[in-house]
């Protein structure tokens, strides 16, 4: 345990200079956004001869620019504390230190999530004070918490996923693609399944996005009950989706990480979770989408160029062979 800490204390301290140079560029970026969008705007009621009765002032509580920030950053953390373990080199002199692999994940996970909540919470409480200092008497202060504990939670959740993802490619270029391309997995199937409702809720950040405009909302008090907006299957739904995800994502980013071997760092990245699945999931998805001949051998096209890519050439194995000629059969069906 105490080499642990001194690890931590090294890892947190070296991305230190980053991390505050990040912070302060986050904390600029929002001040500016969020006092461009806090303009007034009255909203006026009216009777029934239609005359104004009265008005009220509202601003903007301009919660999405921090948002919008902490979804972006975690697809930087994960690529900032995880792509050390790219390199054999860095593998050989960090795998000598008398810590577990175990210990040197959730180190470097830890330091990554810091980074991610960290800048966050000051771009948040800046929100918050340029909110008082403005004296804008119609917000409602009280809703800024559990918004917040929210944000913490998704934020949790997407930097678990994007983690995992990132750490199931064998180099920096393939970890970077699997993030992509995990985002959109649930909203993929639920383009091809018409029984199972999304409305891009099956996004992590559109989630968190939908859910930051109705806080909006609620801050003003236009809407009655925040709690009406769980109430509905889908949000409620999704939302044990998610944290389902994340907790799962989060167990596997651990114990895969713990038994994966040295050797195939810098290697094809042959993970279940990477290419050998992602491609033939998504190109039979869109071909099945497409119901057309023409662009169907299309995508096939830009499937076999995908193969070759991870393949690193055409020399292509029996099972990417049974995939390609899974896309024909799945081009007829569609196309007829």
């Amino acid at each position: 345990m105490t080499h642990t800490l001194s690890y931590f204390r090294y890892r947190l301290k070296s991305s230190l200079r980053g991390l505050i140079f990040l912070s302060v560029i986050a904390m600029v970026f929002c001040f500016v956004v969020s006092y461009n969008e806090q303009a007034p705007f009255v909203i006026k009621d009216y009777n029934n001869f239609g005359v104004a009765v009265s008005e009220k002032t509202y601003y903007d509580p301009t919660l999405g620019p921090s948002v919008a920030l902490m979804c972006i950053l975690c697809y930087i953390a994960p690529v900032w504390q995880f792509a050390f373990f790219k390199k054999r080199r860095n593998l050989d002199c960090v795998y000598s230190l008398p810590i577990t692999r175990t210990a040197l994940a959730a180190v470097h996970y830890g330091v990554g999530l810091i980074s991610v909540l960290a800048p966050f919470t000051l771009c948040y409480l800046q929100n918050i004070f340029m909110l008082r200092v403005l004296r804008h008497a119609t917000v409602d202060y009280s809703l800024f918490l559990p918004h917040y504990l929210f944000c913490v939670l998704f934020g949790i959740i997407m930097y678990n996923l994007l983690s995992f993802a990132f750490n199931e490619g064998n180099t920096v270029g393939d970890g970077i693609a699997f993030m992509f391309f995990h985002t959109f997995v649930p909203s993929m199937f639920c383009l091809l399944s018409n029984e199972i409702e999304s409305d891009g809720l099956s996004i992590p950040w559109f989630y968190l996005g939908d859910l930051t405009s109705e806080y909006s909302r609620w801050i003003h008090r236009f809407t009655a009950d925040s709690a009406d907006y769980f109430a509905t299957d889908l949000t409620r739904n999704w939302l044990f989706f998610w944290i389902a995800a994340g907790i799962v994502s989060g167990v596997l980013l651990f114990v895969f990480y713990r038994i994966r071997k040295t050797e195939d760092t810098g290697e094809i990245s042959n993970s279940f979770f990477g290419y050998r699945v992602l491609i033939p999931y998504f190109a039979i998805i869109f071909i099945l989408l497409a119901e057309e001949l023409v662009l169907g051998m299309i995508l096939i096209m830009l499937a076999i160029g995908c193969y070759a890519a991870y393949r690193r050439g055409f020399r292509f194995k029996i099972s990417d062979w049974v995939i390609i000629g899974l896309m024909h059969v799945a081009v007829i069906l569609s196309a007829s």
